[in-house]
């Protein structure tokens, strides 16, 4: 029976101890959570609508702009372009009507500028596209931005205009 009285005196003394271990654990991780301001990961989940433009600030001449009617991204989209290879750079592979492409692009939000770069990959017989972008920061709201965006698409007929979807995640620290 003394062992049995031992017992239960020291596992009340290890859960006290754990409760207070725990109690500290939170409060250590919440004072360090409010003074680095937290982080927020933003779903993106969009539609975008835009053309392929001449623009002369890219090497090659050609840039693009578009329009986001929702959600945090809500607002316009211009890229400019500044290498591009027929065959996706993979002559004898793909047909010179698969181009592969690499830019850097800006979401314009009411709440600040979300900058990223972008490769991309466009066939134009299928009409479809597909684009990479990994977020390097921005302004306001997105001042401490990173993650990635998919953009991926189809072309009208006329090879210019295009209909997409946006998605992936940012991430943004405050």
């Amino acid at each position: 029976m003394l062992i049995s009285s031992k017992y239960w005196i020291v596992r009340r003394w290890v859960s006290r101890l754990a409760g207070i271990c725990l109690a500290f654990a939170i409060l250590w991780s919440t004072a360090a959570f409010s003074q680095s301001g937290g982080s927020e990961s933003i779903p993106i989940n969009a539609t975008i609508d835009g053309m392929t433009v001449p623009d002369q600030d890219s090497p090659i001449g050609v840039g693009a702009t578009g329009r986001v009617n929702s959600g945090p991204l809500n607002g316009s989209k211009d890229a400019i372009y500044l290498a591009a290879s027929l065959s996706a750079g993979m002559p004898g592979v793909e047909p010179p009507t698969v181009f592969s492409y690499s830019g850097v692009q800006t979401f314009h939000t009411p709440t600040g500028d979300l900058e990223m770069t972008v490769l991309g990959v466009s066939d134009m017989n299928r009409l479809t596209f597909t684009e990479l972008c990994r977020i390097t920061g921005g302004t306001g709201r997105f001042g401490t931005a990173s993650g990635d965006l998919y953009i991926s698409g189809v072309y009208e007929p006329d090879g210019i205009t295009f209909h997409g979807k946006v998605y992936g995640r940012i991430n943004v620290n405050h």
